[in-house]
């Protein structure tokens, strides 16, 4: 009930300012995105297509429609709409990438993900998601190597943040690194001596060594 109200409320408030003005875009993508969610697909994709005319490359509309065609169980076409966002994206965006990565490798294309997973990383280089989204694509793929080269260059752009060194240490060992899992977590320990996550990675490489 509280979620049925909540949408409610939304939706009475973006109506409202699009009848202030009815040319703001991010509030015409906020009504469609509640209308996918109330399965109220013809106003959602009328809504999307008429954002569409006058802004055929913007990544965020193409995205919502990807998320309409998957919603209506049209895998191919929120394929197709996920991959014109992706092309379409700035040079420092990567929603729309680590998206079609997420699609590829839930429906088994390994070389596909891996392809748009590298050319995320040439992209954003220091980005720690691309980074671990692409050492995930090439455990995957069997490439362990690139995988660990891929987690050395997050382990040094995470410094010293927990969760993320706790989360490549993690990869690191299921990549074989059991050097750059112990330095991982080390560093994750040095900055939360109590975190239970690390102190469990600490304890099974201490075991496999």
């Amino acid at each position: 009930r509280a979620a049925a109200r909540n949408m409610k409320e939304a939706r009475e408030a973006f109506e409202k300012a699009l009848a202030i003005d009815p040319g703001l875009a991010p509030t015409q993508l906020n009504l469609a995105q509640l209308e996918i969610k109330s399965r109220e697909f013809d106003l959602a994709e009328k809504r999307l297509q008429a954002l569409l005319k006058n802004n055929e490359k913007n990544p965020d509309i193409l995205l919502v429609l990807s998320q309409l065609a998957s919603a209506r169980g049209r895998d191919k076409e929120a394929r197709q709409w996920l991959e014109k966002a992706a092309d379409h994206e700035g040079s420092r965006q990567t929603r729309a990438g680590l998206r079609l990565v997420t699609l590829h490798m839930q429906a088994g294309r390994i070389p596909e993900a891996v392809a748009v997973a590298k050319n995320l990383t040439l992209k954003t280089p220091e980005d720690i998601t691309v980074l671990l989204t692409y050492a995930k694509v090439q455990l995957a793929a069997g490439d362990n190597q690139s995988a660990r080269s891929a987690l050395s260059d997050a382990a040094r752009y995470a410094g010293y943040n927990p969760r993320s060194q706790t989360e490549i240490a993690a990869l690191q060992l299921a990549a074989g690194d059991l050097a750059g899992a112990q330095y991982s977590t080390e560093k994750a320990l040095s900055s939360q001596p109590d975190s239970f996550t690390a102190l469990a990675l600490a304890t099974e490489i201490e075991l496999r060594q």
